[in-house]
């Protein structure tokens, strides 16, 4: 019986890295996206992912670049990466694709677990305690 041994491991980790980085250069990013879904590794995944984002974004592909948000493992970079697409809609003045983003960041911020989701408000004024004539 033969165990891989970490070397193994991190070399193949190093070629799938490479592959997709070669991919993403080449403007292959479903190919890429392919890549990082056979990595093991959570940060790994991230990282090119984060790199076609970046990519689709520059060549203002932003249809796609929405593709890929839906690939990503944690809501926190789901939101953050709408909110991105959202601005490049605003940018060229693409309001209502901006809204449907924005939107939709809000739904998946709804889902981050913890005190921090709890306390994001948007578009509200201070509550007002009118007992005692202060905010």
């Amino acid at each position: 019986m033969t165990y891989p041994t970490i070397e193994a491991a991190n070399l193949q980790s190093a070629a799938l890295r490479l592959t997709a980085e070669d991919f993403i250069w080449a403007q292959h990013y479903d190919l890429a996206l392919l890549v990082a879904q056979a990595m093991k590794e959570e940060y790994e995944r991230s990282s090119i992912m984060e790199g076609i984002l970046v990519k689709s974004m520059q060549r203002e592909d932003y249809a796609k670049a929405y593709q890929f948000v839906t690939s990503l493992e944690t809501p926190e970079r789901k939101a953050r990466w709408l909110i991105a697409i959202a601005r490049q809609y605003i940018q060229i003045g693409n309001s209502q694709e901006a809204s449907q983003l924005l939107a939709q960041a809000l739904q998946v911020t709804r889902t981050i677990e913890g005190p921090e989701s709890k306390t994001l408000v948007f578009g509200t004024e201070p509550q007002r305690d009118c007992s005692r004539g202060r905010l």
